[in-house]
């Protein structure tokens, strides 16, 4: 977590810049159903074809924007996620060089190859979801809000609502996550173990006809791997 911290601190600029993407694309995305509901109101109530001719070209210009917007939001949050991917990498490469025989046993083989390989991926993939799924919902409550205030102050309450069991919500899968990712990087660990002394071991194996009992071993750990995966 250090190390992330760190690394978006040195792209904050980026990081700023996928927040900006974000802010106006949802600016974009709202402001579909308000140029929907002003040609209703202003446009078909009142039977002025210009009044519509003219909202629907702003709601087709905002719904373009959102559109480009969106690209570039997701093309920088995957730049982003892949270069994390890459200064974590770097980091624990440069960390593992200074650490004794004696600590490199402690840790093992299977565990420091899980480090860098799988969980660097799921932080990756961590980056991606945080900044297309779960940075711009706060971003897209607060606009609702603006918006809503700009129509009937009455409904505001709606949109504060939805932010609020949004956060339970997450906060809750993240409680339920948590020991459950734990295990898994345990179970990931055991794996490449097991594939590992498999692989280095395969003249043993064969010599001593153990196929058999490595074969279940190997599928078990499978299993278990699954068992905590499919939850």
């Amino acid at each position: 977590m250090t190390y992330l911290i760190q690394f978006l601190k040195e792209k904050k600029t980026m990081l700023c810049l996928i927040i900006l993407a974000t802010v106006i694309q949802s600016f974009s995305m709202l402001a579909v159903p308000y140029f929907a509901a002003k040609i209703i109101d202003d446009g078909i109530l009142k039977k002025d074809l210009m009044a519509i001719v003219l909202l629907g070209l702003q709601m087709l210009a905002a719904v373009g924007l959102s559109g480009l917007i969106s690209l570039w939001a997701s093309y920088l949050s995957a730049d982003l996620a892949a270069l994390s991917g890459k200064y974590l990498r770097d980091r624990i490469f440069d960390k593992t060089q200074v650490l004794s025989i004696r600590d490199f046993n402690r840790f093992g083989t299977a565990s420091m190859i899980t480090r860098a390989t799988s969980d660097i991926t799921v932080i990756q993939q961590t980056v991606i979801m945080f900044v297309q799924m779960i940075l711009p919902a706060p971003i897209i409550a607060i606009t609702a809000i603006i918006m809503t205030i700009g129509v009937s102050s009455s409904l505001v309450w709606i949109p504060i609502i939805a932010m609020v069991v949004f956060m339970l919500a997450i906060y809750l899968i993240f409680i339920k996550a948590s020991p459950i990712s734990k295990t898994i990087q345990k179970r990931l660990d055991v794996i490449n173990r097991i594939m590992g002394e498999a692989i280095t071991g395969v003249r043993v194996i064969r010599a001593f006809d153990n196929s058999e009992f490595e074969r279940k071993r190997t599928n078990q750990a499978f299993l278990n791997y699954a068992d905590n995966v499919i939850r």
